[in-house]
């Protein structure tokens, strides 16, 4: 289904400097993104997401839950993509919202001879052509906040590597 689970986002990437500050980096980063870091030890940390609400924010926001863990000379990001749910639900409903609105008018305005009978169909064809759209856009927002995480952990090994 289109709001359903997606599968949950995982990286790692070699790393061979200082674990602290690169956790320091990055609890400020998400941060200033909205995100609570909620728990946050020597080699780890926990960030929870304040949700998109629209496809103008930044594509980071579509995580709901980050973990970041450093072990020795690797570190390692996982997430769960919740944070779209909100987007993905309200895209679903707005467009079927839509589709009905449009199947009711054109109903109403061929019943009353204003427009032949066979543009009631329109609105069943978008109907049918709805969840392939969704479904298309959905994974768009999956896959920029995908994208996001990863160019988010490279910039900050980037930076705090020695």
């Amino acid at each position: 289904m289109i709001t359903g689970k997606s599968e949950p986002f995982e990286t790692e990437r070699s790393f061979d400097g200082d674990a602290g500050a690169l956790l320091d980096f990055l609890a400020t980063t998400l941060t200033a993104q909205g995100f609570h870091v909620g728990d946050r030890t020597d080699d780890s940390l926990r960030a929870a997401g304040p949700s998109m609400r629209s496809s103008n924010q930044g594509p980071v926001l579509g995580a709901g839950v980050i973990d970041i863990a450093c072990d020795g000379s690797r570190v390692r990001m996982t997430a769960d993509r919740s944070g779209t749910a909100f987007l993905k639900g309200f895209l679903f409903m707005m467009t079927m919202g839509s589709i009905v609105i449009t199947f009711l008018i054109f109903g109403v305005l061929a019943y009353l001879g204003h427009v032949p009978w066979p543009v009631i169909f329109v609105p069943i064809l978008l109907g049918v052509l709805d969840p392939i759209v969704v479904s298309v856009m959905a994974k768009g927002f999956d896959r920029r906040t995908d994208e996001a995480l990863e160019n988010l952990l490279d910039s900050a090994i980037n930076t705090v590597r020695p």
